[in-house]
């Protein structure tokens, strides 16, 4: 397996109509192929915009219980070596206790590597503000996982679990984050 370091810039947006998110990860690393060979150090961009619409929102309602809302969910995602995918789909929001966020996207998948299909995401969050006295540290989890098909590799498995350190009052977060991406041609 390769080794990367990324910096991701990110924005939420949270409205009472739905909620847009976008980052952008800059990224250095040893690289490996499909094969697991060695195609040395790079430096790579991927960024994703999603953007949520909530029917009920919009109307000023919102649903009691574990299901929190349904959304028409859409996102497209870029990479600076030609990837692209477009997908529109819905999605819940849910209400887990311990968790700031968590939701289930189900997209109809589009992407230039393979021929049109579905997709699953699951995104999730928990904040815990850390029992330190020197200041008011903030630890974060979050991460989500995406399960679609590929016309030629089976299924493919993707998650990105973050652990992040932060403080009160300032927007920038660091931390540690597996990456794990899984199908019929690679595990890494």
């Amino acid at each position: 397996s390769g080794r990367q370091t990324t910096v991701t810039f990110k924005h939420l947006s949270d409205f009472k109509s739905g909620d847009v998110v976008f980052f952008a990860d800059l990224m250095r690393g040893s690289y490996v192929d499909a094969d697991g060979d060695p195609k040395g150090k790079d430096y790579r961009v991927y960024s994703e915009l999603a953007a949520r619409f909530s029917p009920l929102g919009a109307f000023g309602k919102t649903p009691d219980g574990f299901v929190s809302d349904v959304l028409i969910a859409s996102q497209m995602n870029r990479d600076g070596n030609g990837f692209a995918a477009h997908m529109i789909g819905a999605g819940v929001d849910l209400e887990v206790p311990g968790f700031t966020a968590a939701n289930v996207n189900v997209y109809y998948r589009d992407d230039v590597f393979n021929s049109p299909t579905y997709q699953v995401t699951t995104v999730w969050e928990t904040v815990w503000n850390a029992p330190f006295s020197i200041a008011p540290v903030r630890l974060t989890f979050s991460g989500f996982v995406d399960v679609y098909g590929t016309d030629s590799d089976g299924a493919d498995f993707h998650t990105q679990p973050q652990l992040l350190v932060g403080t009160d009052g300032l927007p920038v977060e660091a931390g540690l984050e597996l990456y794990y991406h899984s199908n019929d041609a690679i595990n890494v």
